[in-house]
């Protein structure tokens, strides 16, 4: 224990109590055991018997940050969640990432884009890892979707390259078709000049 620090050490084994007390806490509370009862104090006490204060209570803002769920994500913006319920800074940002753990496999791929499009793409990476854990079908599923990606970042990559190509292709034709033009004109006008000698 630190000197100087008030309340628990912050080590490996408060983390995991801490976790099951999460579990614990949640599946109570839907089976309406805390009906009448400060819930937000209950939670905060158990946290702060784990953890030394300052952090027990930051743990517990953080904790109580709003996210939203893979089924609203899967009805998309507008349906489900709206421009005001996106993540504004990197406690938000993990906290949705966290939030969509949850996402069985037919909501994988929208919460997959939804990391990646609202909460960094350096989050997905995280997200995979921590979804599929040490299930080899869900391994496979991710590894599945990350060589879509790719070979979808790649085609269009090399359509959007060959639509430059074409671009510069076509500006340069007009250069020189330009350049021939008032080549022709030159020779003209020095053919003009000879035939008036």
């Amino acid at each position: 224990m630190l000197i100087g620090c008030k309340g628990r050490t912050n080590d490996p084994r408060s983390w995991t109590s801490i976790s099951n007390t999460l579990y614990n806490f949640e599946r109570n509370l839907k089976a309406g055991k805390y009906k009448g009862k400060n819930v937000e104090d209950i939670l905060l006490r158990s946290i702060e018997s784990k953890l030394r204060m300052e952090w027990a209570s930051e743990f517990f803002d953080f904790y109580n940050l709003p996210t939203i769920s893979p089924e609203e994500v899967v009805k998309g913006i507008g349906k489900g969640y709206t421009q005001a319920d996106l993540p504004r800074d990197i406690s938000e940002r993990f906290a949705y990432m966290a939030a969509l753990i949850t996402a069985d496999e037919t909501q994988l791929e929208a919460c997959r884009e939804f990391i990646r499009k609202y909460c960094d793409p350096e989050y997905l990476s995280i997200y995979d890892i921590y979804w599929a854990g040490n299930d080899e079908r869900k391994m496979e599923r991710i590894s599945e979707l990350q060589e879509m990606e790719l070979s979808l970042h790649t085609a269009n990559e090399s359509k959007q390259y060959a639509n430059e190509g074409l671009l510069a292709y076509a500006k340069i034709g007009q250069m020189y078709n330009s350049y021939l033009e008032r080549d022709t004109k030159e020779v003209r006008g020095e053919d003009n000049e000879r035939s008036s000698i």
